[in-house]
């Protein structure tokens, strides 16, 4: 849960996404975000 939020702040902060990401059920779907993993 917590590594969703963070994904989605770096995501917003970059200004990728218009609209704030709790709009958005499946925001992470098909995103390039595999790289972000903080394990």
């Amino acid at each position: 849960m917590h590594l969703n939020v963070v994904k989605a702040m770096i995501l917003n902060g970059m200004g990728l996404v218009s609209s704030p990401l709790y709009i958005f059920k499946d925001f992470f779907e098909g995103k390039a975000v595999e790289h972000l993993r903080w394990n």
